[in-house]
């Protein structure tokens, strides 16, 4: 037998070898002693206050995944935990900047993830407001913004990535969300969004006992600068327990956990949008999981009567605020409202662009960030005009339908499950209201992508051949 003889027989024994390898990593890196290592492994890095050493481990773990196994999902809990605990990381940008180098491994992983795992490219209904919203983002400035000012580095990652970036993330993503399983997807994404939210708790409860004896003598959370990041990541997770209760009604605890780290965060946004967002998923279960319909409505009206009789206490404890100076009369906010209005005139097809740089005066960011406005609407409107104000209300209304059309052809489970995904989103559009949000690619658009990837029904295969 010749060498060219045995060639395929060699490549079908390595392929052969490698389906098998791929097939057991994908359960390991998926079982919940992996979850286990992963949850201790960031309660480490937290704890001894690794949190730059710990991205590395946690991209090396994520590559790892990337590389050996078949199934996307098992690179989410590592990243979401990641993103989790770099948001200590403020104003760090000099020193990550230091291990750039490791963003050739990552991109390698990624490409190799892609192109030997590839599936057919599939999409459903809301990947065209995705569109919609590349467009307007890319279009945001035209014929404003300077070249240097729309071409600058830190504009091009936020435009770049939270349009184009996003459509790619999209087609990639729901290929593989799109192969059939022998777990349910959207179950397991919504148990990993839980298990980021008991981490983040663990962060904020770790942040607090580190600060217990200034708390215990001024009964006030001390300030924590990524209070609105971990509220944001509190807010995704806070309606994911919900679905897990008829099989266990002691998750009912988790949600009351996650409002109670909410508090210690010490941010304003996370106190009053939790509070509410905790009475709508309450009301929601209490929807679709009759049998506690009852128990519910009892959660539901304790936790608005406990919150309006001790309102005035649980503000000054959380944010050191009253009631009566919940906004204060020189909020920065309140200012950048008014510059949004009046850009928003200047400029009103396609607003000033993401890359804008005249808001110095009013809001200077970190190195590397952009001009926020700190609320999504006004940010819509003075950066990407009316073409943005379009582009994003079709999306919203794409995201609606996706959530309730099929509800007539769903068991009562699988309803309860597009509902805490949805709400889960929910909770990350309402922080967006008063914080960047949804602005940031990574984590948190990114994750928003994903639920509606995971939630669209697919309407064809284009583009890329069939998988074999």
């Amino acid at each position: 037998m010749t060498s060219s003889d045995q060639t395929p027989a060699l490549w079908n024994r390595f392929t052969h070898g490698w389906t098998k390898l791929s097939t057991m990593a994908n359960q390991f890196f998926l079982s919940r002693y992996f979850y286990l290592f992963l949850f201790c492994l960031a309660c480490f890095v937290v704890v001894t206050d690794r949190q730059v050493q710990g991205a590395v481990w946690f991209v090396g773990i994520i590559c790892l995944t990337l590389v050996l196994c078949e199934d996307i999902l098992t690179t989410t809990l590592p990243f979401l935990l990641l993103c989790v605990f770099v948001t200590e990381c403020y104003d760090s940008y000099d020193t990550f900047i230091g291990y750039i180098w490791a963003v050739i491994p990552a991109l390698a992983a990624v490409l190799f993830h892609f192109v030997a795992y590839r599936k057919p490219i599939k999409i459903g209904n809301t990947f065209w407001g995705l569109i919609a919203v590349s467009v307007a983002i890319l279009l945001g400035g035209f014929g404003f913004i300077s070249a240097e000012d729309y071409f600058s580095p830190g504009a091009l990652y936020y435009t770049g990535f939270l349009s184009i970036g996003m459509v790619v993330a999209y087609l990639l993503l729901k290929s593989q969300l799109c192969v059939k399983r022998d777990y349910d997807v959207k179950e397991k994404f919504l148990s990993l969004l839980y298990i980021m939210g008991m981490f983040t708790c663990f962060m904020v409860f770790h942040f607090a006992s580190e600060n217990w004896a200034t708390i215990r003598e001024t009964h006030v959370i001390p300030g924590w600068q990524p209070s609105n990041n971990t509220s944001t990541f509190l807010m995704i997770a806070m309606p994911c327990p919900f679905f897990f209760v008829p099989r266990n009604r002691y998750h009912l605890l988790s949600p009351f956990l996650i409002f109670g780290a909410l508090i210690l965060t010490g941010s304003r946004s996370g106190l009053l949008l939790g509070a509410v967002e905790l009475v709508l998923c309450l009301l929601l279960a209490a929807c679709w999981d009759s049998p506690r319909r009852f128990l519910y409505v009892c959660c539901t009206v304790a936790l608005v009567g406990l919150i309006l009789w001790k309102r005035d206490e649980l503000l000054r404890f959380s944010a050191n605020v009253s009631w009566k100076d919940f906004v204060p009369e020189n909020e920065v906010r309140f200012q950048l409202l008014i510059r949004a209005k009046e850009l928003f005139r200047e400029h009103p097809f396609f607003g000033h662009g993401l890359g804008y740089q005249g808001n110095t005066d009013l809001y200077s960011p970190t190195k590397g960030a952009m001009r926020w406005y700190h609320m999504m609407i006004p940010q819509v409107c003075a950066s990407m005009g009316i073409a943005g104000i379009l582009a994003y209300a079709s999306q919203l209304i794409l995201q609606i339908r996706c959530t309730f059309l099929p509800f007539k052809k769903l068991t009562t489970e699988q309803k309860g499950l597009r509902l805490t995904l949805a709400m889960s989103y929910l909770g990350l559009l309402m922080m967006s209201q008063l914080n960047p949000g949804i602005f940031c690619p990574l984590p948190y658009t990114l994750i928003g992508t994903l639920i509606f990837a995971l939630m669209d029904g697919s309407s064809g295969t284009t583009w890329l051949h069939k998988n074999k």
